[in-house]
């Protein structure tokens, strides 16, 4: 049967705290060869531009991943992987929110505001 690439496993969303390395992984179906594009925020992604951003295929089991290694802020984004073959093109998308790490946030609040000898009560 000859049929266009179809996600079996889709993209899914995630929020995650900054330095956490993240992986976006899905599977497709259909009859290959496909191609692969990874895309974030509608431009797609050169990993050899940029070294933070790693891609992985592998066309006979199906599957491929970014991994993004050293998630910050500025990684927030809409990531989208597209697979083509001569039947058809199949898309599936995810956001990334990346957040700081409030724990170092709390602990620095508590050692400026102890500085200056006030009492400090956790709710």
């Amino acid at each position: 049967p000859e049929l266009p690439p179809d996600f079996k496993k889709r993209l899914e969303s995630a929020i995650i705290l900054t330095g956490s390395k993240h992986r976006f992984e899905c599977n497709i179906d259909g009859t290959k060869p496909f191609k692969i594009k990874w895309f974030k925020n509608g431009k797609e992604i050169e990993p050899e531009l940029d070294k933070d951003l790693e891609i992985f295929s592998d066309e006979n089991q199906g599957m491929t991943s970014l991994t993004i290694k050293n998630p910050n802020e500025n990684s927030n984004a809409l990531f989208s992987c597209r697979a083509i073959n001569e039947f058809g093109t199949a898309e599936t998308s995810a956001y990334l929110k990346v957040k700081r790490n409030l724990s170092i946030l709390i602990i620095l609040k508590y050692s400026i505001i102890n500085s200056l000898n006030k009492n400090i009560y956790l709710r």
